[in-house]
């Protein structure tokens, strides 16, 4: 996905900011907002933060104080019931009124997962929500989905991941994206008794079937066999962190060879194609709403990239088209 330069609207893009409960001090990630915020074309921003934290911020910034955060050593169920005022809640029920387009979030995955099922309605013929995230390979960006918000899944929310997956890439432009089931091996037997099932049931799929390639290895992601990735959300956060640790090992060998310049632009080449890879974000499909989840311990360009995502995403319609592309599915 390319993204946007910042672009004049008539409504201001309104992007909010769970500025807490992450594994990153909530002072590291200020000073980017503040950077981000002098540029005349910057998103309005809604940020979701401690009252003790109140102070950092100057006085055109809309500032929502909650009392309460959900840490990541939280249960998800508990945090619900009893944490009202987190501004992971208060940014969720801002987003279900409409007061802000989007909302990027660093904190517990799973009480963010439940807190959006809860809070916000369900897209059609979606029963659970996922994360979905995007990753380069050899021919195109790909999407993987899940990779984190739902350990186990049945063999039709497999096919539910599938119709997000699908309808998500032909947002994208791609306008018969393919898909594969990842697993252990491409043969038809291969895997536990509930890959095998979804397989069944993704191979049984109409709207999906004439696309569907089958079970794909690690190896097929990274070639650009498929389009779309559908796997668990424990498989798929395991492959999405091995991933970014992959991705994260070679720049760092890489970059202790750009003192020769024959390297030099190979390397710089190569960092950009890898770079998405350390941005860490995906994006929470499944309920009506944009919310991009960070990873836990996200660093300032995480967050700037982020919002830059976010950005692309709202001025572009996107997720208007993403659901007109889903409803053709389910």
């Amino acid at each position: 996905m390319t993204l946007p330069l910042l672009q004049e609207l008539n409504a201001p893009v309104r992007i909010g900011i769970d500025l807490m409960g992450s594994d990153t001090p909530p002072l590291a990630l200020i000073q980017t907002l503040l950077e981000l915020a002098k540029n005349p074309l910057s998103p309005r921003f809604s940020v979701f933060l401690h009252p003790s934290l109140l102070s950092y911020f100057p006085s055109y910034f809309h500032l929502i104080p909650c009392s309460q955060t959900v840490h990541m050593q939280d249960d998800p169920k508990i945090a619900f019931k009893t944490k009202k005022e987190s501004s992971l809640l208060i940014g969720l029920k801002y987003l279900a009124e409409g007061s802000i387009d989007g909302l990027i979030s660093a904190g517990n995955t799973g009480a963010l997962v439940l807190s959006a099922k809860r809070i916000l309605p369900s897209l059609p013929g979606i029963e659970r929500p996922s994360l979905l995230a995007q990753i380069p390979t050899q021919k195109n960006e790909i999407v993987v989905l899940d990779v984190g918000a739902n350990l186990t899944l049945k063999p039709r929310h497999m096919v539910q991941l599938a119709k997000m997956g699908t309808a998500f890439q032909q947002t994208c432009g791609i306008k018969f994206p393919t898909v594969g089931l990842l697993n252990i091996g491409i043969e038809p037997a291969k895997g536990t008794l509930q890959h095998r099932n979804s397989l069944k049931e993704l191979l049984s799929e109409m709207s999906i079937c004439q696309h569907f390639q089958g079970n794909v290895e690690s190896q097929d992601v990274f070639n650009g066999k498929v389009d779309v990735v559908v796997t668990d959300g424990l498989m798929g956060n395991m492959f999405l962190k091995t991933a970014e640790s992959a991705a994260s090992f070679l720049l760092h060998k890489l970059f202790s060879l750009q003192e020769n310049t024959e390297y030099r632009s190979l390397i710089t080449s190569f960092h950009t194609s890898l770079s998405s890879q350390e941005k860490r974000s995906a994006i929470l499909c499944g309920t009506k709403g944009l919310i991009i989840k960070c990873h836990g311990n996200l660093t300032p360009l995480d967050l700037k990239y982020s919002i830059q995502r976010m950005t692309f995403l709202i001025q572009s319609q996107f997720f208007s088209s993403f659901c007109t592309h889903l409803l053709h599915l389910v």
